[in-house]
C-alpha cells in the first residue's frame, strides 16, 4: 500500500509545528497555538491511519467472505 499523502502531509505539519513549539520554550514565550496545532496535525494524521485500516479490514474480510462462498460446492 502506498503511503498516504494526506498522512505524510500531517506528519510534517506536526514537526513544523512541534519545533516552532520548541523553539518558543527555548525563547521563554510559549506558544500555545503551536503546541495546538501540533497535536491537531497528530490526531489528523492518526486518524488518517485508523480509516486506511478499516479500509483493509473491510477489505479482507470480504476477500474471505468471498473465498469461502467460492468454496462451497454446489
Amino acid at each position: 500500500m502506498k503511503n498516504s499523502k494526506k498522512v505524510v502531509h500531517e506528519l510534517n505539519s506536526a514537526v513544523q509545528k512541534f519545533n516552532q513549539t520548541m523553539r518558543s520554550v527555548g525563547s521563554s514565550r510559549p506558544d500555545a497555538q503551536a503546541a495546538a496545532d501540533c497535536f491537531n496535525r497528530l490526531v489528523a494524521a492518526i486518524s488518517d491511519i485508523d480509516q486506511r485500516l478499516v479500509e483493509l479490514e473491510e477489505a479482507h474480510e470480504s476477500a474471505q467472505l468471498k473465498g469461502k462462498a467460492s468454496s462451497v460446492p454446489q
